[in-house]
């Protein structure tokens, strides 16, 4: 616990319905995460770094959405782009970010995030 009776909260994960567990798995090892654990061709988690996502198989879902701060975001783009990828981007937003957006095809987006330094 933090400060006296405030619960602090440690990590996020989170989770993307889709219909094929084993094409979104090859589709986030193409954006580098790798699998921590499959449980019944249902749900999986997979990892990069400190970020985890959860995959869960389902029908008829809503898509969801996440963000992922990253360092050298061109660098990934480069990356992304030789697998053959498909990206939106990149954006430097107003809000001082550049950006690319990257779903898969249940609709779930990731979008990657680095803070533009002045130049």
């Amino acid at each position: 616990m933090g400060r006296e009776g405030v619960i602090r909260f440690i990590d996020i994960a989170p989770r993307f319905f889709v219909a094929d567990l084993r094409a979104a798995i090859a589709h986030y090892e193409n954006l580098e995460f790798e699998i921590v654990d499959v449980f019944e061709e249902t749900y999986a988690t997979m990892r990069h770094g400190d970020v985890e996502i959860h995959l869960s198989r389902r029908e008829g879902t809503q898509p969801s959405e996440a963000y992922i701060w990253v360092e050298d975001v061109e660098s990934l783009i480069g990356k992304l782009r030789e697998r053959g990828v498909a990206l939106d981007g990149p954006h430097d937003r107003i809000y001082g970010l550049r950006e690319i957006v990257v779903a898969d095809a249940w609709k779930n987006v990731l979008t990657f995030g680095e803070t533009i330094t002045a130049r």
